[in-house]
């Protein structure tokens, strides 16, 4: 694989890869395919299903216990493939309020990040997908400090 930056050949080798494409600091892809530039020293993953990758990614946010940091907010509503506005609109918001969730400007209150979960269960994953579990689950005020650890074989496997 050639580099894009500088057109030379890249390196191959397996390792952990922090995904920061992803928007979120948290998400590491364990055991993958990374490409690294000689020259320029960029690094690039091998992720195959990137789509399947992205809906674990949104299903680890969904069941989680906290609630949804800003940059988590902005997944999901990307991932739904909506502007803050729309967001807005769907949650029955301004769309002043999305835009202070997803800069860290206010926090997102319990009863808005259940409605957000809920909404991208239903648009995405289908209502009967993952609802019912997600009412029994107690969302905790206090943001949990975790990682999102991907292995590569659960990339793989999600493939269509």
């Amino acid at each position: 694989m050639l580099c894009p930056k500088c057109k030379v050949e890249m390196n191959e080798r397996i390792g952990d890869y922090h995904y920061a494409e992803s928007g979120l600091d948290n998400v590491v892809l364990a055991d993958i395919t990374i490409y690294e530039c000689p020259k320029c020293e960029g690094k690039a993953p091998s992720i195959a299903n990137a789509l399947g990758l992205h809906d674990h990614i949104a299903k680890e946010l969904i069941e989680k216990k906290s609630l949804l940091t800003s940059r988590e907010i902005r997944f999901l509503r990307k991932e739904l493939g909506l502007k803050e506005v729309e967001l807005a609109s769907y949650l029955g918001v301004d769309k002043v309020t999305v835009s202070r969730w997803e800069t860290g400007g206010s926090n997102i209150d319990p009863s808005y990040d259940r409605l957000l979960r809920l909404f991208f269960i239903h648009k995405k994953m289908g209502a009967a997908t993952g609802a019912l579990a997600l009412f029994g689950k107690t969302i905790q005020k206090e943001p949990e400090i975790n990682e999102i650890v991907i292995r590569s074989d659960l990339i793989q496997a999600t493939v269509a």
